[in-house]
C-alpha cells in the first residue's frame, strides 16, 4: 500500500509542471495517462486471482451448489457485527481519523506560508510528507505484526496528536522538520491498519460487507476535514483553533481504537449481545470451529 503515496509524490510534482505549461486541462490528461499506460496492463499481464468458487469442486469433479462459500470462515454475520461494541468504535475511529488529518494536509502549505515560509518551501514539505507516507505504510504494517492492529492504530493516533502539537509551533524550523517526519509517516496508517482491525475484531467470514460499511464514515471525515478548518480559519483569522480541535479529535479517536475487542472476547464478555447461531459457533476458541 506504500505505493499510493509513493504515486502522490512522484504524481504531484509533475501534475503541477504540466499545469504551469499548458493548463489544468492537460493536468487532468497527466492524472488519467497512467490509468491506461501503467496500471491497466499491468493488471491484465500479471494479476492472477484464485477464486473461491474452485474450492466448491469435489474431489470427483463435482460441483456444489455454492450458496455460502464462507460458511466456515470465523467470524461474525453483518447483523451480528452490527450489535457489537467493536463495529461502533471502528466506525468512530474510521471517521475521526481522516477528519482530523486531512483537515491539516490540506491546509498545511497555506498555513506554512501564512506563519512566514516561502511558498516554495511549503510546498517541499508537503511532498516530504508523502515521501515519508511511503515509508510509513509498510512500517505501520510491521509495528501491527507486533502489537496488533488495534495498538498500532490507537500509536497512530497519538503520534497524529503530537504531530499536530508540533505544526502549532512550527514557526521554529526543528518543530516543522518533527512534525513532517512523524506527520508522514502516520498520515496513511488507517489505509494498512483499519483492515487489520476489522478482521481482528469481527473476523473474516463478512470482511467484504463490513470493510464497505466502515469506510463510510472514512470518506465522510475526508469530506468534512477539510471543510471543517476552513471554516474555522475563516471565522478566527487563524489555523491554530483548527489545529487545537484536531488534536482532541486524535485523542477520542486513540481511545476509540483500543476500546476495540478481538470478537470472541466480546462474545464472552456480553454473550447477550450476539445471538447464539452456528455463525458464531465457528468463531468459538474452545471447539476449534465448525
Amino acid at each position: 500500500m506504500g505505493g499510493q503515496s509513493l504515486g502522490g509524490m512522484v504524481m504531484a510534482p509533475l501534475v503541477g509542471y504540466t499545469i504551469a505549461k499548458a493548463g489544468w486541462r492537460a493536468g487532468e490528461l497527466m492524472l488519467a495517462a497512467p490509468m491506461f499506460v501503467v496500471v491497466t496492463p499491468l493488471v491484465l499481464a500479471l494479476v492472477r486471482s484464485r477464486p473461491p468458487e474452485a474450492a466448491t469442486r469435489t474431489a470427483a469433479g463435482a460441483e456444489t451448489d455454492g450458496r455460502d462459500l464462507f460458511a466456515d470462515v470465523p467470524g461474525l454475520e453483518v447483523a451480528q457485527a452490527l450489535r457489537t461494541r467493536s463495529f461502533w468504535m471502528i466506525v468512530a475511529a474510521q471517521f475521526l481519523f481522516p477528519l482530523a488529518r486531512v483537515g491539516a494536509f490540506v491546509h498545511m502549505v497555506a498555513y506554512l506560508s501564512g506563519i512566514g515560509y516561502a511558498a516554495t518551501t511549503a510546498a517541499l514539505c508537503l511532498s516530504v510528507v508523502m515521501l515519508f507516507a511511503t515509508v510509513g505504510q509498510p512500517l505501520m504494517g510491521v509495528v501491527a505484526d507486533r502489537i496488533g492492529g488495534r495498538r498500532a492504530l490507537a500509536l497512530a493516533f497519538a503520534l497524529l496528536a503530537l504531530s499536530l502539537i508540533l505544526l502549532l509551533g512550527a514557526s521554529e524550523v526543528m518543530m516543522l522538520v518533527a512534525f513532517v517526519l512523524i506527520f508522514g509517516l502516520i498520515i496513511a496508517g488507517p489505509i494498512v491498519l483499519s483492515p487489520l482491525v476489522v478482521a481482528e475484531s469481527l473476523g473474516l467470514k463478512r470482511y467484504g460487507s463490513l470493510m464497505g460499511l466502515v469506510g463510510f464514515p472514512f470518506t465522510l471525515g475526508l469530506a468534512f476535514g477539510p471543510l471543517a478548518a476552513g471554516m474555522i480559519y475563516d471565522l478566527t483569522a487563524s489555523y491554530a483553533r483548527a489545529f487545537q480541535l484536531c488534536v482532541v479529535i486524535s485523542i477520542v479517536g486513540a481511545i476509540a481504537s483500543l476500546s476495540c475487542v478481538p470478537a470472541e472476547w466480546e462474545r464472552t464478555a456480553a454473550p447477550e449481545a450476539i445471538t447464539a447461531s452456528p455463525a458464531t459457533e465457528s468463531i468459538d476458541p474452545g471447539r476449534g470451529g465448525r
